[in-house]
């Protein structure tokens, strides 16, 4: 029987030091939904990004194959130019897990805006087909992580009641990206 009373008695000070100690920890602050949805827009900029980057092609494709072009693309080239940033967006979903582990989700965002802005001064500045390939291609890296690391970067960022509004962000930038 007294072996119970030391048992409780051990019970109730383990209980009484965390509760001691809970209040002895600084309150976390909470974030302001401001900050929070500034953050989650500029980091949809990404998927906005992505979406320039899908329908370049749209009307970039037959000026390229026009005698107005800079330079001769055939039509299975541009065949080539078009697909490829999907080739490249695969290459993005399997790196970026590798990326992740070793930055977090908004300095991987940082970090991947290289392949990004490197794929548009390739286009814009590209006057051969190999120049453009290889600015699909990179686009598509970039653009294909940054999308993945986007999503996980808005899921950390919002609580309960805004999570859900930030990734549909993600969406609204996919699909306003083409008309800028």
């Amino acid at each position: 029987m007294n072996s119970s009373l030391n048992e409780n008695n051990n019970k109730h000070k383990d209980l009484e030091h965390e509760i001691v100690e809970d209040f002895r920890r600084k309150p976390e602050k909470r974030k302001s939904p401001f900050l929070q949805y500034t953050a989650a827009v500029t980091a949809c900029l990404t998927a906005a990004g992505l979406g320039c980057n899908i329908s370049w092609t749209s009307p970039a494709i037959p000026h390229l194959i026009s005698y107005k072009s800079e330079f001769a693309v055939t039509i299975n080239q541009s065949t080539w130019i078009a697909s490829l940033n999907s080739v490249g967006m695969v290459i993005g979903y399997l790196l970026i897990p590798l990326i992740m582990r070793l930055l977090n989700p908004k300095n991987t965002l940082l970090l991947l805006t290289i392949p990004q802005l490197t794929s548009c001064i390739l286009i814009i500045l590209g006057r051969n087909y190999i120049t453009l390939v290889i600015g699909r291609i990179i686009g598509g890296i970039g653009y294909g992580s940054g999308l993945c690391a986007a999503s996980v970067y808005v899921g950390e960022i919002g609580d309960k009641n805004t999570r859900a509004s930030f990734l549909v962000l993600i969406k609204l930038g996919i699909n306003s990206g083409p008309n800028m």
